[in-house]
Order: structure tokens, then C-alpha cells, then sequence
């Protein structure tokens, strides 16, 4: 039996920050009634 690949997993702090630095924009993304809803983010870091 293969493993089944986790849809999650937890990152450093650090690794956190690095991939947060070199994204010019993010994303937020929520469930309404069932449909994914996808807005995009600015920051600064």
C-alpha cells in the first residue's frame, strides 16, 4: 500500500518568512456554501 501524499505540512519559521519575502502577492481562499472563494492579497514584508 502507497503512502497518500498530505495536503498540509507544517514549515519553519523560517522557510515561512523566505517564501513570503519573494511572493509579490498572496492569496486567501475560503469555502461559501460550499464553492471556493479566492482573493488575492497584497503585503510588505
Amino acid at each position: 500500500m502507497s503512502e497518500q501524499p498530505q495536503p498540509m505540512s507544517i514549515l519553519p519559521v523560517s522557510e515561512c518568512w523566505n517564501l513570503l519575502s519573494a511572493a509579490p502577492m498572496g492569496r486567501l481562499v475560503t469555502a461559501v456554501e460550499g464553492e471556493p472563494h479566492i482573493f488575492p492579497v497584497n503585503f510588505a514584508v
